[in-house]
């Protein structure tokens, strides 16, 4: 082979590697999700929030994880923390009492915050 075949099959591997990373794996968004869906929860409900990386095709990054803040804007009183849970999701267990709870969720990589709002029942 000539050095400039070599040369010419290095660069276009390396483009292609560059795409491939910039397609799949670079964190273009930051999608939340809480679980149970619903926005009524009964007394005693774990409610889970999860931070998932988007890349650029608009699904999952593979192997990648964001961090998780979340702000209780109303309602601290009803709940309590589940310290027991990694970066990118966290938990809450809603109290005893019925009433409101708002949390605000964010991340660093994530363009704007999203609300979630949450009826005790």
């Amino acid at each position: 082979m000539k050095l400039s075949t070599v040369i010419i099959a290095i660069v276009f591997l390396a483009v292609f590697a560059f795409w491939i990373w910039y397609l799949f794996f670079n964190i273009f968004e930051v999608r939340f999700f809480a679980y149970p869906d619903e926005r009524e929860v009964a007394m005693g409900t774990m409610i889970k929030f999860l931070a998932e990386p988007v890349n650029a095709l608009g699904k999952k990054a593979p192997w990648r994880k964001v961090n998780l803040k979340i702000e209780v804007l109303e309602g601290g009183e009803l709940i309590e923390e589940n310290k027991d849970t990694e970066q990118s999701y966290r938990c809450f267990v809603v109290g005893r009492k019925p009433g409101k709870v708002r949390f605000r969720l964010s991340s660093d990589l994530a363009h704007s915050p999203s609300d979630f709002e949450f009826e005790i029942k």
